[in-house]
């Protein structure tokens, strides 16, 4: 099945494993559905700057299932006040491209002022499971590619996350 992620990544020669599933779209579900690690389940958080209209500046982080985004570290790096921005409120309404729970970098490329970020501990994984932007299905990119995606969408790699957590159910012990 082409998607926009698909289309996205086909264009620019990134190659993938498409990986199909049950339904999911928490982190630890998708670990479990596709049998890969928590670590290597790529979760996208978008952010928008503070106190400004939601389509001011978007930022788009990307990061390991296992980690959150330390709000502190993220304002550190772009410089000003962020907030989580309401995917299902406003952003759906505009891109309809873009679900609540299945959301991908390229979903927002060729949107105006947005800024994409990923967590340097992502480079410890030899693979990253991006959603395709339907729950029943996700991308599997190896370090090459997910280089050369990052280099398309411009992604800055940086220290954003905070402590890894122990969620139930996680394939993997957290320490």
């Amino acid at each position: 099945m082409s998607t926009y992620v698909s289309n996205f990544l086909d264009k620019n020669e990134i190659q993938y494993k498409t990986v199909e599933s049950m339904p999911v779209t928490s982190c630890v579900d998708v670990s479990e559905a596709r049998n890969i690690l928590l670590s290597e389940v790529g979760k996208c958080i978008v952010f928008s700057q503070k106190d400004k209209q939601w389509d001011t500046r978007l930022y788009v982080t990307l990061l390991s299932g296992n980690r959150f985004v330390s709000i502190e570290k993220l304002e550190s790096v772009v410089g000003h006040k962020v907030k989580a921005a309401k995917i299902e409120k406003k952003i759906t309404k505009k891109y309809n491209r873009i679900k609540k729970g299945c959301i991908a970098p390229p979903l927002f490329y060729g949107i105006e002022n947005v800024d994409y970020l990923y967590d340097s501990d992502l480079l410890n994984e030899k693979i990253i499971d991006i959603s395709s932007g339907f729950e029943n299905m996700g991308y599997q990119i190896d370090q090459q590619n997910f280089s050369k995606m990052s280099k398309v969408l411009h992604m800055q790699c940086s220290d954003i996350a905070g402590t890894p957590k122990l969620y139930p159910g996680a394939l993997e012990p957290i320490l």
